[in-house]
């Protein structure tokens, strides 16, 4: 976290008294090992654990900085008075193994990162006696949480803008690395909420990886479609997956309709001084009504926002193949050929085709149990987790779509 700072004859007294006022005030078990100038680690013995906590010198002070106002500001979030920890739910061995410690958000005020073992949340954890040997829950080896640390403490931000950046940090990790993070809570029991990956794709051949720096303008605006698409990921039953997914697609095609509704409209009403108002023109603004009106309408949800959100060709390769060969039959055309300078028209047919199928696959899922009759639209389920992967990357269109709009029509 900081610079390397070493023990010497000017701090030791410092961090023998904090120490001291550890143990006072969160009952911080008083560490049997001896420390020394010139060391450059502390071992600090929370209980439970299996080993001591090692932090650097440089760490422990920065965290022991001001005492006093250390405090938990709710299950899932500790902070002082220039840091705060908020716990998160994570694949341990993806934190580990697969670099995604190493991401680190900053600017001239802060930095975002991750870290395990948060000395905070295991002061908190000790004083409230939130661990549990029988279930294996320690107060702070168990933990891995986000890490916001401010330049000093004029620059700390207000909580729900803190939530907000977290937030889009965690569903830029979640996607970069194909897993779910989320926030998580303080433990009760002897249970806990992890992601899943596949093992098999995370390997590091034993080399250092870099810490990956990323501009805090590269995050996305965070709305309510991120947790969606973070719950969705987190899901292991292939067909409520996709109901998760589709339930973005539900909540941004109203919008989509909306915004293209009123611009037709004004288009229309752009010269409306010039015009005779006559009945035809009248006329005109019903028809927009009406297709609007139509947009609205559940079979067409996934099609408003595959024809007006989505580049076909970019997502086109995430489908999977069975349904790529019955879409070039159904519309006729090569899938050698699904490249850019196919015409449009061939493209919105495309586009039609998949929102069919998705429509259906969502309808014979809700409807399994009752007398659903099959469109043949339907993907089969052999193919569900290929189309998992689809749907999944149209909803991160739909998530970065959303981030471009103004204020007027953005989803928070």
């Amino acid at each position: 976290m900081a610079n390397k700072i070493l023990i010497t004859e000017d701090n030791i007294t410092t961090i023998k008294e904090r120490l001291e006022k550890l143990h006072l005030t969160f009952s911080l078990d008083e560490s049997e090992d001896e420390f020394s100038i010139g060391d450059s680690e502390i071992y600090i013995e929370f209980p439970e654990e299996d080993e001591y906590m090692v932090y650097s010198i440089a760490d422990f002070l920065a965290y022991t900085e001001n005492i006093d106002s250390i405090v938990k500001l709710n299950d899932s979030t500790v902070r002082s008075s220039r840091i705060v920890q908020t716990i998160i739910n994570i694949n341990d061995f993806l934190f580990d193994s697969a670099g995604i410690k190493n991401n680190v958000v900053e600017n001239e005020n802060f930095t975002i990162s991750l870290c395990s073992n948060p000395f905070l949340i295991g002061l908190i954890a000790t004083k409230e006696r939130i661990f549990d040997e029988d279930y294996g829950i320690t107060p702070c080896s168990m933990y891995t949480v986000v890490e916001i640390i401010y330049k000093d403490e004029t620059s700390v931000l207000n909580i729900p803008t803190e939530t907000k950046y977290i937030k889009e940090f965690l569903f830029y990790l979640s996607h970069k690395y194909s897993t779910p993070i989320s926030i998580g809570e303080f433990m009760t029991d002897g249970f806990r909420t992890d992601g899943t990956i596949d093992i098999e794709d995370i390997s590091t051949d034993g080399k250092k990886i870099e810490n990956t720096k990323i501009s805090i303008n590269n995050l996305l605006t965070y709305s309510n479609l991120m947790d969606m698409y973070v719950d969705a990921m987190s899901i292991g039953n292939k067909e409520i997956k996709f109901l998760y997914y589709y339930k973005i697609i539900e909540h941004c095609s109203p919008i989509v309709s909306k915004m293209k509704a009123y611009e037709l409209l004004n288009r229309k009403l752009d010269l409306l001084p010039y015009n005779n108002r006559d009945y035809k023109y009248l006329d005109s603004i019903f028809e927009l009504t009406r297709e609007y009106d139509i947009s609205l309408r559940d079979s067409e949800l996934a099609y408003t926002v595959l024809l007006e959100c989505i580049d076909i060709i970019q997502l086109y390769e995430f489908l999977p193949e069975s349904i790529k060969r019955a879409l070039s039959r159904k519309y006729k055309y090569e899938n050698k050929n699904i490249k850019y300078d196919l015409e449009l028209s061939k493209q919105n047919s495309i586009k039609h085709g998949i929102s069919l199928i998705l429509y259906a696959t969502r309808n014979s899922i809700v409807h399994a149990k009752s007398n659903y009759s099959l469109t043949g639209d339907e993907c089969n389920v052999d193919d569900l987790e290929d189309l998992n992967v689809f749907i999944s990357k149209l909803c991160y269109c739909l998530i970065a779509w959303n981030n471009r709009q103004s204020e007027t029509y953005r989803l928070k």
